[in-house]
């Protein structure tokens, strides 16, 4: 500062009027580095004295001023400073005295705010060269902290250099590993380096982490010792022997908290990529291998750790070995770990297999059924599932392989060829075989199943308005093509859960052959169905009309009620609103033909990507009738005119049959079904009588007795329909009512799974705690699966443990498996056993739901910085 600056600011504070019961003014002048030691010989004060402290006139001083005058103004230089306040004579004047400082970094404390004390003017000329940008000290300005110790300006300071949002040694740790591990191109060290202190910066990291502060920082080694560190907090030891040049220890803990926070941030993709090198410098992936699945499942702090576990239980069901309460538990515990996201799909692989072999465990000894109502309905009730999980196994096992993951994809294959055999060679041909068993005999004679729903009376039973009661005589009919049975059962519970309606799923038979131009005639107003050829072709006629197109179909349905209408899906759903409410004014029978399941599976380029379009099929379908309830239809029913059959290995020469068995010429021969002249006889075919169900022209059906497909020209063998197996002729029907339009007094608003504390100790004394919850209500149709949040909070709203993620959705009715066991781990910090701190439980929707605790751990939270 300027001399002139000096002598004006000195002269105003002399100026200025004393205070009440002041009868003169004292300055002491601090000086410590006597930077201006020179000014104040020459300054001049009119009537002020000046006195120049030495350290060995310190009692003179002191009588002087306390003793012999008491009224005179005095301006005192002390270019002394002591560690210890009882050391300094003049204390009891310097407190009712005032003090001046002249130098850079005074006004640069008084500008911030920062307490004036020895070991804060100590830091802030540490960091001079920080604060000669207004740049950077703006930066500092915005963190918004104030400072009455060091501890927190050195982290702020470095938070700035790093590029961080907050003085929060976490995230400037972050900041420094994901850039370059390179020491000599990282960005934050060499910011550091030039406007910050690197001695202190590792100072802070030795005090958080205990990397040695005394050797030369490695970015590397230092990742690996933390990601070590975090390790070993919930990681068998055993396993880590040969690196424990690389475990803290004291300090393993602070490893986990700032990991954990990290791999739960907007950038775990960054903290990915850092795990996977460490993983590969330490070659971490063959101590996984032989780590026991416990210590598997106790961590995420590395990827490497699922992969393992994945490949362990991939390799067992490869050799047909399937642990299916094991697996459950496994999925249970990792899905709520960092990395079930980028494994997700390998997981649901696992789970589906488990499924299927539970299914399998529970069946093996056969199918015991002596009725073909009972087999019928033992489809419709549960084995259905067994499609939907191999459906769903499938769909997961090809996502999989799309992510060239090296390590698993060899397993996974095995393991797949496992569930192949499972589902092909026990499930579908036991099934198949018993299913045939039973029914041969009424195909045979009457051409269908007796005492089971048929298709043919769908529209009589179900669609004929004359048959409904009330104002609302409006049928609206969504007709799926090939919407398998199990893909409408998820159908249904997808708008069960996520519309404001109740659905009721109920099947019917198909007629034969289970093909489209068949089921379509039969879900309409079926009245003298014939087969006439047209072109050698058989063509499906109903009293003479044809049923080939929707504007065919349209005639068909005004025959019965000139109130009908029929339109494509997407045609309706191109309308606008006013469009769409037009359209449906004045009709009582509307039927709207979707097509997204055949129209892929059937064609051999895209028939691999069927189980694809039956989740797109889902959705559609799903916003088809959220449309039209948006249109004021309050009640619409879902149907197919026929399933499929589906295996994603090619078929083998021997699951084919050649058409050449019959002894006849052929009208029509499809891969599941052959029509041919009546009279036609066939070697290993099940013959269907034709004859009951079709006048026209005389013929007779014949299909496979098993999964087998008959050979045709041309590709796409896997996916097939027209046969008699329960994929191909269970048709399901989806009775949907909406709650806004239709008076249903059952039904149920739908609500979150509720999770509740089922622990009875509230008191902590470990870092590392756990507690149990129990879930009062198991999942079902109005009562839905919910992620909560559950994490340990302070009396100022601050997050003191990690967060961990708990999925409620089990729907056992068994409260004992509604149980879930949660381990927590508090962050590192001084902890009061005298206050309130709560368990926040949040669902994200709901008000969470708060539990008192208190914590008795005692921790420093100080650095305790030497510079």
């Amino acid at each position: 500062m300027p001399y002139k600056d000096i002598q004006k600011r000195l002269e105003e504070r002399f100026s200025t009027p004393l205070s009440d019961f002041y009868e003169r003014r004292i300055i002491f002048w601090k000086d410590e580095d006597r930077e201006f030691e020179s000014v104040f010989d020459e300054l001049e004060l009119n009537g002020v004295s000046k006195i120049k402290l030495d350290g060995s006139n310190t009692f003179e001083v002191k009588m002087l001023l306390s003793v012999d005058d008491l009224t005179g103004n005095y301006l005192v230089y002390s270019p002394i400073s002591y560690d210890h306040p009882e050391d300094n004579w003049l204390l009891n004047i310097e407190l009712y005295s005032e003090e001046f400082r002249s130098d850079l970094t005074s006004l640069r404390m008084s500008s911030l705010g920062i307490e004036d004390t020895p070991v804060l003017r100590k830091t802030m000329k540490l960091y001079s060269k920080f604060f000669d940008s207004k740049a950077r000290e703006a930066k500092l300005v915005r963190i918004g902290n104030s400072y009455s110790s060091p501890t927190q300006l050195h982290l702020d300071i470095m938070a700035v250099l790093a590029g961080a949002e907050s003085g929060s040694i976490s995230q400037i740790l972050q900041k420094l590993l994901t850039d370059e591990l390179d020491t000599a191109s990282n960005t934050v060290i060499e910011n550091i380096s030039s406007f910050g202190s690197l001695p202190a910066f590792k100072q802070v990291i030795n005090r958080f982490t205990d990397y040695p502060e005394n050797q030369e920082l490695d970015l590397e080694e230092l990742a690996s010792f933390i990601l070590i560190s975090a390790l070993a907090q919930n990681f068998d030891e055993s396993l880590l022997k040969g690196l424990e040049s690389y475990i803290s220890g004291t300090k393993n803990a602070n490893c986990y908290s700032f990991v954990h926070e990290w791999m739960l941030s907007k950038d775990s993709k960054s903290y990915f990529e850092l795990a996977r090198d460490v993983e590969r410098r330490l070659r971490m992936a063959s101590r996984f291998e032989k780590a026991d699945t416990d210590a598997l499942l106790s961590s995420d702090v590395f990827p490497g750790i699922d992969e393992a576990l994945l490949s362990r239980y991939f390799s067992e069901i490869g050799e047909n070995v399937i642990k299916v309460e094991e697996i459950f538990s496994a999925v249970e515990a990792k899905r709520t770990q960092a990395w079930f996201a980028e494994f997700e799909d390998f997981y649901d692989c696992l789970y589906y297999a488990a499924k299927m072999q539970e299914f399998y465990l529970k069946y093996n000894s056969g199918f015991h059924f002596t009725k073909p109502q009972e087999v019928w309905k033992f489809y419709e009730d549960e084995a259905y599932l067994m499609d939907a999980w191999y459906r769903k196994f499938q769909l997961s096992f090809q996502n999989a392989l799309s992510q060239n993951n090296e390590v698993l994809e060899e397993s996974l294959r095995q393991a797949a060829e496992t569930i192949e055999k499972l589902y092909h060679n026990w499930f579908l041909a036991g099934l198949m075989e018993k299913w045939t068993e039973l029914t041969e005999s009424d195909f045979a004679s009457l051409g269908y199943v007796s005492n089971i729903d048929r298709q043919k009376d769908f529209y009589s039973s179900m669609v004929n308005v004359e048959n409904k009661k009330g104002p609302s005589r409006r049928s609206v009919v969504i007709i799926s093509d090939a919407l398998r049975y199990e893909v409408a059962a998820q159908l249904r519970d997808e708008l069960v859960t996520q519309t404001n309606g109740a659905a009721e799923l109920t099947a019917r038979q198909s007629v034969f052959p289970s093909i489209t131009k068949f089921g379509m005639a039969s879900l309409l107003n079926v009245w003298n169905p014939s087969i006439e050829l047209n072109n050698g072709t058989p063509e499906v006629l109903l009293d003479r009309y044809s049923t080939k197109s929707t504007k065919d179909r349209e005639k068909r349905l005004q025959t019965i009620n000139h109130k009908s209408a029929a339109i494509q899906a997407e045609d309706y759903k191109a309308m606008k609103m006013k469009e769409r409410r037009e359209y449906l004014k004045g009709k009582e029978v509307v039927y709207i033909y979707h097509n997204k399941i055949d129209a892929i599976g059937d064609k051999a380029p895209t028939e691999k990507d069927v189980f694809k379009a039956c989740e797109q099929a889902v959705e559609e379908l799903r916003s088809l009738v959220k449309t039209l309830i948006n249109d004021n239809v309050s009640e619409v029913l879902i149907t197919a005119d026929h399933g499929f059959l589906y295996t994603y290995e090619p078929l083998q020469e021997m699951n084919k049959i050649s058409s050449k068995v019959l002894d006849n010429d052929t009208y029509e021969v499809g891969r599941r079904y052959i029509l041919a002249p009546e009279g036609t006889q066939a070697d290993y075919l099940l013959p269907v009588n034709m004859s009951h169900e079709f006048g026209g022209t005389p013929m007779v059906g014949f299909t496979p007795r098993d999964t087998s497909r008959i050979k045709i020209s041309g590709g796409g063998a896997n996916f097939v329909h027209g046969g008699i197996s329960l994929q191909e002729m269970m048709v399901p029907v989806i009775q949907f009512k909406s709650k806004y339009k239709s008076k249903n007094k059952d039904f149920t608003e739908r609500e979150l799974a509720k999770i509740q504390l089922l622990s009875e100790n509230h008191k902590i004394s470990n870092l590392g705690f756990s507690l149990d919850f129990y879930q009062p209500v198991p999942v079902g149709e109005k009562i839905l699966p919910a992620v909560y949040r559950i994490f340990m909070m302070d009396e100022d709203g601050n997050t003191v443990s990690d967060i961990k993620e708990v999925i409620v959705d089990k729907d056992s009715p068994n409260n004992i498996d509604r149980k879930y066991h949660v381990s927590f781990n508090l962050k590192p910090g001084q902890y009061d056993r005298k206050k309130d701190y709560k368990l926040v439980i949040s669902n994200g929707t709901d008000i969470p739901v708060e539990e008192n605790f208190t914590i008795d751990i005692a921790l420093a939270d100080d650095f305790g910085f030497d510079f």
